[in-house]
């Protein structure tokens, strides 16, 4: 019933079936919109009839924004995607600024799947690459472009298409999105468990103790001392 009830108010429902001519016995009470103005429906019994005349097929996967018949682009059969992970501290602080952000990342490795892939076969490919890695640690150690750390359970997809800033993506609607909407040549990942390895640097208010001991040894050098008496 809920499902029916968002369908009425032009949310997206889940297919059950490819046909002509369905019958629908309700029970409950639905809410719905006629001519604008909200009702309900009682139980009753809806029968559709030929609701799609144009002879087609459903697709199972759903995208979001459709483009224009006349603007469809042929995707390629195979896309190689670079991967980049980012870490939940750089995201909280830079996903307002996706320039910086990108510059923040670190490469993951390269992914090659096919061109109508959704989110959630993407996935899969990055895991599996992940464990390649994990299992050649000496290529790793060499690759100096790929991170080290393991890919955390809770990592997720990132939406850089958007003008103004980068936003994360629900793990339950990945079958849903397909890659090519987010990305044809590099996607990025958040990893809230990613730990970046950073130099600690003094600030400049606190001095380095090793450069203070050889200016030490410089003052020591040039340091004249007077005597405290007058020579006789």
């Amino acid at each position: 019933m809920t499902s029916l009830a968002t369908l009425q108010v032009g949310g997206h429902g889940e297919r059950l079936h490819q046909c002509k001519e369905v019958t629908l016995t309700t029970f409950k009470s639905i809410p719905m919109q006629v001519d604008g103005e909200p009702c309900r429906l009682a139980p009753s019994i809806i029968h559709i009839d030929l609701r799609n005349q144009a002879d087609m097929l459903q697709k199972t996967k759903r995208r979001i924004s459709m483009p224009h018949l006349n603007d469809q682009q042929p995707l390629p059969e195979k896309l190689q995607i670079k991967v980049n992970r980012i870490s939940m501290a750089a995201y909280e602080a830079l996903h307002y600024d996706k320039d910086q952000l990108k510059e923040a990342s670190t490469p993951l490795g390269v992914i090659t799947v096919p061109g109508d892939s959704d989110l959630e076969t993407c996935r899969l490919f990055i895991e599996r690459l992940h464990e390649d890695l994990d299992q050649d640690q000496q290529r790793l150690d060499q690759a100096g472009d790929v991170s080290p750390q393991k890919l955390s359970m809770k990592w997720c997809f990132l939406d850089c298409t958007t003008a103004d800033r980068f936003y994360r993506m629900d793990r339950a609607q990945e079958h849903l999105n397909y890659v090519t909407e987010i990305s044809l040549e590099e996607i990025y990942i958040l990893d809230p468990e990613l730990v970046l390895q950073q130099t600690v640097a003094t600030s400049p208010g606190v001095p380095d103790p090793v450069d203070s001991e050889e200016h030490q040894d410089q003052d020591r050098q040039t340091q004249f001392v007077f005597p405290s008496s007058p020579p006789r």
